[in-house]
């Protein structure tokens, strides 16, 4: 019943030998009484799930900065944390002892509170874990064992990674060429490395500058040199990734430097 406020609260325990795990559905119809009549203005439902395992998550953490549950991307060769919360509103785990059990891939599994990577590599990798709690119940001298099975998957990416690309008169140099011809066009532009498609739906903006002079902003660069001086082009490029459910794009950095030396 509600008086005086806007909020019901219904208290329920259930109970593992009569309720049954699997999906529910609450409905909640509120009736407004008039005198000896009763007329409906609202009513709404909610899904629930009953289960007898372990609920929680892993939770995923960088920097000191915790990700999103979507979020699969991590940066490479940063320390990446994964730690478990536990969902327990009720505090049937207020007295427990537990045991993690971490595994990355299909490696060998860890036993510790917390699992700590740093990836080098830019692939998909699944963390699992298995919890196993042994709860104290009052009525009972031998604990109840729970058990909960849950994955994370992580997608680690670096910086930007790629060359700058010099030709001339239509001709690629090899990458460990420096010398060229003067007072010949020389194109120079960006062969991004991406055998992943991570960067397929990214925005690019890329820097170029020639020794220490002006910074040019195109997806290409063009000199003509008519001096022998040893010379270096930078490039800095910037790609701001879409990731998957989220409003936020990701940022990756690349910096890149050709030296030449023309003839």
């Amino acid at each position: 019943m509600i008086t005086n406020g806007t909020v019901a609260v219904l208290p329920m325990t259930f109970l593992s030998n009569k309720d049954l795990p699997g999906e529910y559905v609450m409905r909640v119809t509120v009736l407004k009484e008039y005198f000896f009549s009763k007329h409906r203005i609202a009513q709404g439902s909610c899904n629930f799930k009953l289960t007898r395992d372990i609920v929680g998550r892993i939770m995923v953490s960088q920097d000191g900065h915790v990700l999103p549950d979507n979020q699969t991307i991590v940066k490479t060769n940063r320390t990446t944390n994964f730690t478990f919360e536990l969902h327990d509103p009720s505090g049937y785990f207020k007295s427990f002892a537990w045991s993690l059990s971490w595994k990355l891939d299909y490696g060998i599994s860890q036993y510790a509170p917390y699992f700590t990577v740093n990836f080098t590599d830019s692939e998909v990798h699944c963390v699992r874990l298995i919890v196993v709690a042994l709860v104290n119940r009052p009525s009972s001298t031998s604990p109840q064992i729970k058990i909960g099975v849950f994955a994370r998957s992580v997608t680690p990416k670096g910086n930007i990674v790629g060359k700058i690309v010099v030709s001339q008169g239509g001709h690629v140099l090899p990458d460990n060429q420096t010398i060229i011809s003067a007072n010949q066009t020389t194109n120079f532009t960006f062969d991004l490395h991406d055998p992943g498609r991570f960067f397929n739906s990214s925005f690019k903006a890329m820097s170029w500058k020639l020794d220490h002079g002006l910074a040019h902003y195109d997806p290409y660069f063009t000199l003509n040199f008519s001096d022998t001086d040893v010379h270096s082009v930078h490039l800095t490029v910037v790609e701001l990734v879409d990731i998957p459910n989220s409003t936020t794009p990701l940022i990756k950095l690349g910096s890149f430097i050709r030296i030449i030396t023309p003839t």
